[in-house]
């Protein structure tokens, strides 16, 4: 699956590669070429066997000889039917079960949406992919081989063969749109290319098999040169975030004067969320082309509804949320060296704890769960290396300085991993913690939970993992997992996403957009629902999930109650969304947590309405005289401000947050002063980002509203430190001592 590629190698690839006078056809300009490569590889792997009733496996022939393609079933009803071909991403060459594995929309490269539709389909693989004959030619020989393809499908008894469509997506794209400068006149009905590149050299020679410095070798694969040359309707999309540099280098060099051919960019898409609903949007539209000639035209309007309605209807599927079964990992590291044989220590700790478990030094002599492996890896360790020491800053737990540095030099590491069936899970959950425990008391190990990605000196793992488990059967969730915050793109909002769900055969827990302010609140709320699901998994309607601090264990709906403040109900609806792991995520299934039935004008709104209504808030509004004092503080809260520009476009350390106080006018007359998360510093310092009070004043104006506030209107900042500390809000200081001589403190 290829990411995004480098603007600038592909602006470097098109330099190097000499402009023609005049534009050729690209079969033309391929006629008597024999490509040279400088290596062969291909993949030698068969294609995996199709679900019956989904697709066929057969063969085609094309010049490299006989290769595998799926295809639909014949639908023996004595009609002619269009048939969409599609080309996957990646460099494999090769078909698999991504052409009919339920893929999110969100990044569903499986153009599924056409089958479901009730398109016919045909996947064909290329030369040197799968076990097929031939070597991977790099957008050459395969133009030929997706020829052939087209060629056996319009000769198929129940295919129309004036209503063959192709499509493809990322390389896919970039090879559809070559096959669309090659075919001949009226051989497709029309071409979907989604995110290509104008020159594959741009992929660089390590992915390669020719000669990146052979002029020749690149213009005859550079789609940019033969633009010119497509007959058919042809649709080039992508989303802004993705590959749009190499759209609109294709857009520039476009000299094609048929007006058929057609560029998109989808603002606010990237390079995989634009797939799954254009392609749904192009599946009704190719069963409506039924005219002389295609009538396909498609907007970036129309595709921006698709993917928000798409994201809008992306709800989890009804039904119990926990899997079959898991499995727990835990490593140990020394300082440098175990106390005692590691195998003996494990089996004693089994022994006293989980009695009757076995252990296995493989996964190969395993029996049926439960069972328990151990496994070790010698130092320098690659697969489980220990973390480098400012990790321990954040993710370590009760380990002093020397201790970390001791663990550096650990001669090796132990794995253990309970796998166990999801039926008795808690009971033997909370065991195997206290198997953990004795493990590393006897061998003087450190403990690393795999799950949650922290380290724990033995006495700090008794503490938070097995001391607040409780008496009961399922422990407080929140002693259990991590939930990790991070900035998510260049909007200044953050991600949050739980971290250890999968010890309990449950998915991990994001929420895709909040603000920093927010973490304690929009944690809590992550929180409370992981509790919820331990209890009971099974969803009833996603749709609409009431999260309710009444559903959990008195003694704990007692400990979240006494959070609250005021006019918080602990009460609140959200949606169950599939989840869209992220970069960095484990591999667990994920789930996300949204607001939209919150009241507000945005996701921002509704959100912070929500997280308001469920934890309660506190605004009070005071008339305050500016008096000296207050203005020179304010005046100096400028001037440390403007000081922190650089620091903040830079970033911030992790953990650390800026609200800025400005004025807001009322609906009457006057200013509302109120305070502003900022998120975006601009070069003309507009400071903007969400809003944190509910405006008194001010009808049309709610809590999380994206607002701007101008430096020098600024009247005071609070920076939040990551230890916690404050700093900044000394006209706040001033107020409060002139509310206390007023008496209304």
């Amino acid at each position: 699956m290829i990411r995004l590629i480098s603007s600038l190698s592909v602006a470097l690839a098109m330099m190097l590669v000499p402009a023609s006078a005049e534009p050729a056809a690209l079969t033309k300009a391929r006629e008597g070429h024999v490509t040279k490569l400088l290596k062969k590889e291909s993949e030698d792997q068969a294609a995996p066997d199709p679900p019956k009733g989904v697709f066929e496996k057969i063969s085609y022939t094309s010049p490299a000889g006989k290769l595998v393609a799926y295809i639909s079933p014949a639908p023996k009803d004595g009609k002619k039917h269009p048939l969409v071909i599609w080309l996957t991403g990646g460099f494999g060459n090769s078909i698999s079960q991504i052409a009919w594995e339920d893929m999110p929309p969100e990044n569903d490269q499986s153009a599924a949406a056409f089958r479901k539709a009730g398109l016919a389909m045909m996947y064909p693989s290329l030369r040197g992919g799968n076990d097929n004959p031939g070597s991977k030619e790099g957008f050459y020989g395969e133009v030929d081989d997706v020829l052939a393809a087209i060629n056996h499908a319009a000769k198929l008894p129940w295919v129309d063969p004036q209503r063959i469509y192709l499509g493809g997506h990322s390389t896919g794209g970039t090879l559809a749109l070559l096959v669309a400068e090659a075919a001949p006149e009226k051989r497709l009905r029309a071409v979907f290319a989604f995110g290509p590149v104008e020159d594959p050299a741009g992929y660089g020679q390590e992915i390669l098999p020719y000669d990146l410095k052979n002029a020749k070798e690149r213009r005859l694969r550079a789609p940019l040169h033969y633009l010119d040359a497509i007959t058919c309707t042809t649709l080039v999309m992508e989303g802004a975030d993705g590959n749009a540099d190499s759209l609109k280098a294709l857009e520039r060099r476009n000299r094609n004067k048929n007006g058929k051919l057609g560029f998109i960019t989808v603002e606010g898409e990237d390079h995989f969320t634009i797939l799954g609903p254009t392609n749904g949007l192009l599946a009704t539209k190719i069963l409506a082309d039924k005219g002389d000639e295609c009538s396909i035209t498609i907007t970036a309007g129309e595709i921006s509804a698709a993917t928000a309605q798409a994201k809008a209807d992306n709800f989890q599927p009804k039904g119990d949320l926990r899997a079959k079964g898991t499995g727990i990992g835990i490593v140990f590291y020394y300082a440098p060296d175990p106390l005692v044989p590691p195998m003996e220590a494990l089996r004693k700790a089994v022994e006293k704890e989980m009695k009757g478990t076995p252990v296995f030094d493989s996964f190969d002599d395993a029996t049926e769960p439960p069972f328990i492996v151990m496994m070790e890896e010698q130092a320098p360790l690659k697969d489980y290396p220990v973390p480098d020491e400012d990790y321990f800053q954040y993710k370590g737990h009760g380990l002093d300085e020397a201790e970390v540095k001791a663990i550096q030099k650990t001669s090796r590491a132990s794995i253990v991993m309970l796998v166990t069936p999801a039926d008795g899970l808690w009971q033997r959950a909370k065991a195997f913690n206290k198997v953990a425990h004795a493990y590393a008391v006897a061998t003087g190990a450190h403990v690393w939970d795999s799950a949650t990605r922290e380290c724990f000196h033995r006495d700090a793992w008794k503490a938070r993992r097995i001391d607040t488990w409780g008496s009961g059967e399922i422990p407080d969730i929140r002693h259990q997992i991590t939930i990790h915050s991070y900035e998510n793109g260049d909007s200044g909002h953050v991600r949050s996403v739980t971290l250890g769900m999968e010890k309990f055969a449950l998915p991990d827990v994001a929420v895709e957009r909040s603000v920093k302010s927010e973490n304690r609140s929009v944690g809590g709320i992550i929180n409370v629902f992981c509790q919820t699901i331990a209890k009971d998994s099974v969803l009833e309607d996603p749709s609409k999930f009431t999260l309710s601090l009444d559903a959990l264990p008195a003694a704990l709906a007692k400990d979240y109650r006494e959070t609250l403040i005021e006019g918080g109900s602990g009460k609140a609806d959200l949606a169950i969304m599939r989840g869209t792991p992220d970069e960095g995520d484990t591999d667990n299934a994920q789930v996300a947590l949204d607001f939209r039935h919150g009241k507000g004008a945005d996701d921002d709104e509704r959100r912070a309405e929500i997280v308001h209504r469920f934890w309660g808030s506190k605004d009070e509004i005071f008339g305050i005289e500016h008096d000296d004092a207050i203005e020179r503080a304010s005046e100096e809260a400028r001037r440390k401000l403007t000081a922190m520009k650089a620091d903040f476009r830079k970033g911030l350390p992790v953990g650390s947050n800026l609200m800025v106080k400005g004025p807001f006018a009322r609906d009457d007359e006057g200013s509302e002063w109120m305070w502003v998360e900022v998120l975006k510093w601009s070069d003309d310092d507009v400071l903007s980002g969400s809003l944190q009070n509910t405006p008194f004043h001010i009808k049309n104006l709610k809590a999380g509203a994206n607002v701007s506030v101008k430096l020098a209107e600024a009247f005071d900042y609070i920076l939040r430190n990551p230890d916690g500390s404050m700093e900044g809000n000394k006209t706040g200081e001033l107020m409060q001592e002139q509310l206390k001589e007023r008496g209304e403190e």
